[in-house]
């Protein structure tokens, strides 16, 4: 399986990670992002891809997109080059869950804690991760947060229609490990959880509640960066 590295993920890096994706690839994984109108279709022209997910609709890069449904509308794209038998992926509580999925030709399913199939539950271990109860097993998931989970469960719900062993998945949760600046922890006098990579406010909200949930005796303190393009 071949991986877009870093975040090669626009106009630029998506045909770069492109490039990385060799005859003996079986697979590819590519991230897809979006900061103007028109650059996931011409993105999606480039991947073709046969499974397609969008992880939510925030607000990030919303001073160029414009609104909220303006996001939509772009991250939508990604499935505009799909013939009838590609699948995409919306999170079940997406408040743009219609608008995403009316019109696309190919099937959508529904991915979160109440519609991924082989999700079990799963119990908070504070700075530790997360255990996700999957298909029977137990994976112990290293980043916490229900932000994260949503991410995980959206990658299980992949892995599930293209018929991976629920042993796999289990061991691909467990082998997960945070990127630079995102749900990074560091550990010494002062426990720092360092999500400082970008910011836009649905990020740092879930950051901050996430720090809040954590069991902890003393203080708590967030130190907050700027967010452009809003």
């Amino acid at each position: 399986t071949a991986v877009s590295g870093g975040n090669l993920n626009s106009e630029t890096g998506v045909p770069l990670a492109c490039f990385q994706v060799a005859s003996a690839h079986r697979w590819a994984v590519l991230e897809m992002g979006v900061n103007h109108p028109g650059e996931m279709a011409a993105l999606a022209d480039i991947v073709r891809p046969d499974f397609a997910l969008i992880t939510n609709i925030g607000t990030a890069h919303i001073g160029l997109l414009g609104s909220r449904e303006g996001i939509a509308l772009e991250k939508k794209a990604i499935f505009s080059r799909f013939t009838g038998s590609q699948t995409g992926f919306l999170p079940e509580d997406e408040r743009f869950f219609g608008l995403l999925a009316e019109g696309v030709r190919g099937r959508i399913v529904a991915y979160g804690p109440r519609s991924t199939m082989g999700y079990g539950g799963s119990e908070s271990l504070g700075l530790n991760g997360t255990l996700i109860h999957w298909e029977g097993s137990r994976a112990r998931f290293p980043l916490g947060g229900p932000h994260n989970l949503a991410n995980a469960l959206g990658a299980a719900a992949v892995a599930r229609e293209l018929g991976v062993p629920a042993a796999a998945v289990v061991e691909g949760l467990e082998a997960v490990r945070p990127l630079f600046g995102r749900s990074e922890i560091y550990r010494g006098r002062a426990t720092v959880l360092f999500d400082g990579y970008n910011a836009n406010p649905e990020s740092m909200e879930r950051s901050i509640a996430h720090a809040a949930a954590v069991a902890w005796t003393g203080r708590r303190v967030a130190v907050l960066g700027g967010m452009r393009e809003l």
